[in-house]
């Protein structure tokens, strides 16, 4: 009995600068599979800058926003959901503000006209603590905005 190994193919051979070059037949697919390995990484490299902008633009915007806001406003946190957008939970005290609920509207659509794409949400708190894990975890979320309070004496 004989066993025959079965051929992949021809083998391209390279001259180039006194080095030889072996490229195989799927050299095509090759680059085909590392397109997205490719752009995983350039996006990557950009990471940096994108985590400056946000620390830099997005970050005091909506902090300047909230303060300008400051009787309505009790608190606001931006949660990062890996693969979602932006989401920032805007924390009023009691019960939903519909006219506070236009303003958020009109912010979400002026952040995104800034490439922020975000998903902003009011978000009413008797004061439990607990009750904002509901929507996210305060202890993994930015606090971009509390309410000033004075310090006891």
């Amino acid at each position: 009995m004989t066993t025959h190994t079965p051929k992949k193919g021809p083998v391209y051979l390279h001259f180039s600068d006194g080095q030889v070059f072996v490229t195989p037949q799927d050299y095509d697919h090759f680059l085909i599979s590392a397109r997205p390995a490719i752009e995983a990484l350039r996006h990557a490299s950009n990471v940096e800058a994108w985590v400056k902008n946000f620390f830099e633009d997005y970050i005091p915007l909506l902090h300047r926003w909230c303060r300008a806001r400051a009787d309505k406003i009790k608190s606001c946190y931006v949660a990062l959901q890996v693969g979602q957008s932006l989401k920032a939970y805007i924390v009023v005290p009691k019960e939903y503000d519909p006219r506070l609920g236009e303003e958020i509207a009109k912010l979400e659509l002026d952040l995104e006209d800034k490439g922020w794409s975000s998903d902003l949400m009011q978000l009413p708190a008797t004061g439990e603590d607990d009750e904002l894990e509901t929507f996210f975890k305060p202890e993994d979320s930015i606090q971009v905005y509390a309410e000033a309070q004075a310090a006891p004496r």
